[in-house]
Parts: structure tokens; C-alpha cells; sequence
């Protein structure tokens, strides 16, 4: 025992050999770079992301409109335009459009006919486009500050009354939820921002991680140019289809995982990237289908 003692306390006096020390790191490093890539975590995202989107294309309130007992809803567009209607019925799957269900407001609609049509009728400057689906039958109407106009029938109709004034300017109100889209949005930067301070605390090389070259640059051309598209298509055009820009970040997600893997220095970074990577597309998705 004191002999095993003894040849123990020579081993920690022997001089350190940091060239060594340093051949065995990279070849360690090598050999997690190298190991193969696991599937789990990105194929269980994809499978949640398919099953929302199927979940959503199956839109399981058209079986409710449908249904013998009845039931109805409103889709709005915020900022309409005369003589081009962008309202649709789907209120996850496009961007900017509006579902209301309050039963004063179904009341008013399916009313509407009540009253008197007028033959000089216009619609102001403020626009909102209506969809009113009642036991899966829609009826499209534009409504205004001045008159109301049915697209189907082509009519216009006139509503002087304090109860029309109330149904347009909350109609013509935005209710969507802000406070999530400014929670992604920061929840994005900081997750980017305590991402740079990890590696600077760490002393990594950031370009170990982030090479700069031409594949990067035109991965990060061409996620800036889907976003700049989706930000004009909404403003300029209206309405827009959300799944395929979701498609495409979930796409991306995969690519990063797949170049991540095959340039991470080591099995720590690749999976601190590949979390970094799954949680920024997540929230990216939820501000696509929710904050828009």
C-alpha cells in the first residue's frame, strides 16, 4: 500500500506534457464531430410540426359549420380595400386575418337583410372586410364608416344607428395579441444575445462555430429575403399564406442541425446549437401562426 503511495505521488511530480495534453483534445474533438448524427430530436420536431399543420388544414370548425345545430362566425381583414376582398376563413392559416365570435356581432350579420338596400351607396376611407359563416353558408360583406356593401348580392345597405357604429369600430379594431408577438421577438434576440456572450465567456472562437463562408452567407440572404417577402406580401398584397414560410424555417432548422453537425469543434457546442437551433425555429413558427 505505501509502495502504491509512493509510485502515485512520483506520477503527480512527472512534468506535464502539454503537446500531448493538446493532440489528445483534437483528436477527441475529431472523434465527437464524427460521431453519427442523431435523428431523435429533429424528427420528433418535424413530427409536431406535421401534425400541427395537418391539424390546421384539416380545419376541424368546418365540421362544426356543418353540424345540424347551429353555428357561426366571423373572419375579418383589418384594412380593406373597395372592389378587392382579402378576408378569409381561417384565422391560423393566413396572416392578419381576424375570428369573431361574439353573438352580438353574429346577431347583426345574420340580420343584415333586414334592412332597407339604398342605391347611391359608397364605403368610406376605413374598410373592413367580413366573412359570415352561419351552418357552413358564407356571405361576404364590406363594411365602412359611411355604408355596408354585400359582395355577393353587389347591394349596399345603410345603418345610421349607435349599434352599427359599436359592431364597425370594434370589427375595425385590432385584437390580436401584441404582448405574444413582442415576447418572441425578445425572447429571439435574447437567446442570440446570451448565445454570443456563452462562447465570449468560453474564450471560442466564434468563426470555429460561424465560418464565414459563401453557404452561410447565402443561408443568411435568403431567410432575411423569406421575411422581407412575408413583411411586403402582408403589406402590400394582404393576407398571406402561412405554412409554406413556415415550411421553409423548418427547413432551414434542418439544414443548420445537419451543418452544425458536421462543423462543431465539439459534442458541448453541438448540443448547445442544436437546442439554440430547435427553441429559434419554434419561435419563429409561433410568431408566423399567432403574432401576425
Amino acid at each position: 500500500m505505501n509502495r502504491l503511495k509512493q509510485q502515485l505521488q512520483q506520477l503527480n511530480h512527472l512534468p506535464e506534457n502539454k503537446q500531448r495534453k493538446a493532440q489528445i483534445k483534437q483528436s477527441l474533438a475529431q472523434q465527437t464531430s464524427k460521431r453519427s448524427f442523431q435523428w431523435k430530436i429533429p424528427a420528433t420536431m418535424i413530427a409536431i410540426c406535421s401534425i400541427f399543420i395537418l391539424l390546421l388544414l384539416t380545419n376541424p370548425e368546418h365540421s362544426l359549420q356543418n353540424a345540424h345545430t347551429r353555428s357561426a362566425t366571423l373572419y375579418t381583414y383589418f384594412d380593406g380595400e373597395k372592389g378587392n376582398f382579402k378576408a378569409k376563413t381561417s384565422s391560423l392559416l393566413y396572416s392578419s386575418i381576424q375570428k369573431w365570435q361574439d353573438e352580438e356581432f353574429i346577431q347583426y350579420f345574420h340580420n343584415i337583410k333586414m334592412l332597407s338596400p339604398i342605391n347611391d351607396g359608397q364605403l368610406g376611407r376605413h374598410i373592413v372586410d367580413v366573412i359570415f359563416v352561419e351552418n357552413g353558408e358564407q356571405r361576404k360583406f364590406q363594411i365602412s364608416e359611411l355604408d355596408i356593401y354585400d359582395v355577393d348580392q353587389n347591394v349596399y345597405y345603410q345603418d345610421d344607428s349607435a349599434r352599427y357604429s359599436y359592431i364597425f369600430m370594434s370589427l375595425f379594431q385590432s385584437k390580436k395579441a401584441s404582448l405574444l408577438f413582442s415576447i418572441c421577438l425578445l425572447a429571439i434576440f435574447t437567446i442570440n444575445f446570451l448565445s454570443i456572450q456563452y462562447y465570449k465567456k468560453r474564450n471560442i472562437d466564434m468563426r470555429a462555430v460561424f465560418p464565414r463562408t459563401t453557404s452561410s452567407y447565402i443561408e443568411l440572404f435568403a431567410t432575411v429575403s423569406v421575411l422581407a417577402l412575408f413583411a411586403c406580401w402582408i403589406f402590400f398584397i394582404g393576407p398571406v399564406y402561412i405554412p409554406p414560410f413556415a415550411a421553409f424555417f423548418i427547413f432551414s432548422a434542418l439544414w443548420q442541425l445537419r451543418e452544425m453537425k458536421r462543423r462543431a469543434p465539439s459534442l458541448t457546442i453541438l448540443k448547445f446549437e442544436r437546442g439554440k437551433i430547435i427553441v429559434l425555429c419554434s419561435l419563429i413558427n409561433i410568431l408566423l401562426f399567432f403574432g401576425f
